[in-house]
């Protein structure tokens, strides 16, 4: 099957937004503790209100067509394997060495904390509140979604094995994929924790399966008709910015609006992308292969630097453009030495085999 580089491009573009993205919650205006807290600011906060609907969600839809493509190389059992090692062996072993060391800069800076690093473990382990991890306390962090993609892959296995897929999707049309958005709403409350709902994250996952994975009978049909999808994608998002920064989303109004901005803007961003971004060259393929590990290693060093420079100066132009500026250098560092410690790695094994 020929490799779909829009959506290997798509993923790497969303990870990439995660440093400012998570800079601007230091200023979000509607009370948010987070990691670090250094006032309210409306233009990062709409910022934030823009692109957080869609985001997510995105990655979970993107996720589901993924598997599909895998599952067609794989066995179920084979699948699942390969879960436990991308996913829940790097999520075990972020939340000990990465998310610990963020809510430590959280305990410092909220609670002022004073006890040593590794001390701090122990309040890590043993102080099960929210899971936020804005006190201190234990939470998985940024890898929430590596939680949940891995639980919904297990979930889905018996779905996708009793619905088959079948490559037929002749009745699927412009207002039926509109409407498909609004399963998301109606599971919401099912498993929800902290405003993420594994249900919810299901459909999306499952909606990537079914039909974004159906290049020629649904993504056409997103193609022809991604001006429209975007076109009211930018009006929700405006009513979405303006009723959750001035108006709250308590009423169904805001709810439909919000969600009309989730998924059309899900269906507007790719039939942009399949029409305009489905190429690779060298510059991709090295995003797409360091965006998990850009992933993992994003936040600790943004939380590092945003704490550290806080302590001696409230400056924005440092805490906010400095931080990300040092965060994204630091970040690509790293994954670079790991890809040049796995290539090593692997010449070494290479030449013992011989």
């Amino acid at each position: 099957m020929e490799r779909k580089y829009y959506i290997d491009n798509l993923r790497w573009i969303c990870i990439l937004l995660l440093i400012p993205y998570h800079a601007a919650m230091c200023w979000n205006v509607w009370g948010e503790t987070n990691y670090l807290f250094f006032g309210e600011n409306t233009i990062l906060s709409s910022f934030i209100w823009l692109i957080s609907p869609w985001y997510m969600p995105l990655l979970m839809v993107l996720a589901g067509a993924s598997a599909r493509y895998s599952l067609l190389r794989r066995s179920m059992k084979e699948f699942i394997k390969e879960r436990i090692y991308k996913l829940l062996f790097p999520l075990l072993l972020g939340i000990f060495l990465i998310v610990e060391p963020i809510t430590y800069f959280a305990d410092c800076y909220h609670n002022n904390y004073s006890g040593g690093y590794f001390e701090h473990y122990k309040i890590f382990f043993g102080r099960i509140t929210d899971l936020t991890g804005y006190d201190g306390g234990f939470t998985p962090g940024h890898l929430w979604f590596l939680l949940y993609l891995f639980i919904i892959s297990l979930i889905s296995l018996p779905i996708v094995k009793y619905f088959k897929y079948h490559d037929s999707c002749e009745k699927i049309n412009v207002f039926l994929l509109f409407a498909a958005g609004f399963l998301p709403l109606v599971v919401h409350p099912i498993l929800n924790f902290g405003g993420k709902s594994v249900a919810e994250y299901l459909i999306f996952y499952l909606l990537g399966y079914y039909f974004i994975s159906n290049d020629k009978l649904v993504i056409e049909k997103v193609v022809k008709y991604r001006t429209y999808y975007g076109i009211v994608f930018v009006l929700a998002s405006a009513f979405n910015i303006y009723a959750g920064l001035l108006q709250g989303l308590d009423s169904i109004i805001s709810t439909t609006v919000f969600y009309i901005s989730k998924w059309v803007g899900i269906l507007a961003i790719l039939g942009f992308a399949k029409n305009k971004f489905d190429w690779h060259n060298k510059i991709t393929e090295y995003l797409s292969k360091i965006s998990f590990p850009f992933y993992i290693f994003h936040y600790i060093w943004l939380t590092g630097f945003q704490f550290y420079f806080s302590r001696y100066t409230d400056n924005f132009i440092i805490l906010f453009f400095v931080s990300i500026l040092l965060s994204y250098l630091t970040t690509f560092a790293v994954c670079e030495s790991i890809r040049k410690f796995k290539t090593l790695i692997k010449n070494r094994k290479q030449h013992i085999d011989i």
